[in-house]
């Protein structure tokens, strides 16, 4: 998966200034593939590889954010893949807008493996697609919505919204403090995270085009955990402990009592 990942960050219409490949203790020559896509970079500035024992992908994404020499950081997993113009599309975002702290885009559902049914595929798709409706578009570029940081944190504790970290860029810049991922959750680490990148944020941006391809596949936690009860039972410890740290970011009492019911039913 790696190759293809690397191969969509470095065919960007607009390169990223740098390129950070955190290695979480992979046996698969991970070094090697990196060391071949750099000696062939043409326009970025740098590819670092920085390489760690096995800890876990909430551990990795630190080891990134805390190596990174740009306050805009924009995440890809290395089962994923970028379209052409989603760094220039993000990008410019942030340069229009300098209120907005973090941009969300729409993203394309590859399932190699057959873990969605169609059904499920299109109830993601449309909780990727909610966010358009909090705000309409901008005038003069139909694709982009802007949305209140608060408001997107209360539909949050209503529903999911599909959010991937692959197709999220984050200007660590404007947030009212920096934020990073709990390394303790094994599972639903991405929402917490989600929620304090949110708390410290002004504004959104929803980017309404497919730019990111978001790809299921045998090794994914979905995946994983239908074969594996151990798994299933760390990976919903995981996620009601996330859902627990909204509590403090609820607003009123049906806030707490909807929060408290989505606990209640994971179980």
């Amino acid at each position: 998966m790696l190759p293809g990942c690397l191969e969509s960050a470095i065919a960007q219409e607009r390169l990223p200034a740098e390129i950070l490949v955190v290695d979480d203790g992979s046996t698969d020559g991970t070094d090697l593939l990196v060391e071949g896509v750099a000696r062939r970079r043409v326009g970025v500035q740098s590819i670092r590889y920085l390489r760690q024992p096995q800890s876990g992908v909430s551990s990795a994404r630190n080891r990134g954010l805390l190596a990174s020499s740009h306050p805009t950081v924009l995440f890809l997993d290395s089962d994923d893949r970028w379209a052409p113009s989603y760094v220039a599309s993000v990008t410019r975002i942030f340069e229009e807008h300098p209120d907005v702290a973090i941009v969300f885009t729409r993203y394309r559902i590859v399932d190699e493996c057959g873990a969605l049914s169609e059904e499920e595929r299109r109830e993601k798709v449309a909780r990727n697609l909610f966010l358009t409706g909090l705000a309409p578009p901008l005038e003069d570029s139909r694709h982009v919505h802007l949305v209140d940081a608060d408001v997107v944190m209360r539909h949050l504790v209503y529903r999911d919204f599909g959010f991937i970290t692959s197709a999220t860029a984050v200007h660590f810049g404007r947030l009212r403090h920096r934020a990073y991922f709990d390394e303790a959750l094994t599972c639903a680490e991405d929402t917490e995270f989600l929620v304090r990148i949110l708390s410290a944020a002004r504004r959104v941006a929803y980017l309404d085009r497919e730019l990111v391809d978001y790809v299921l596949h045998g090794q994914n936690t979905v995946s994983v955990a239908n074969g594996d009860v151990e798994q299933t039972l760390r990976n919903l410890r995981s996620a009601v402990a996330s859902k627990m740290r909204m509590l403090i970011h609820c607003r009123d009492a049906r806030d707490y009592r909807v929060l408290l019911a989505s606990i209640a039913l994971s179980f």
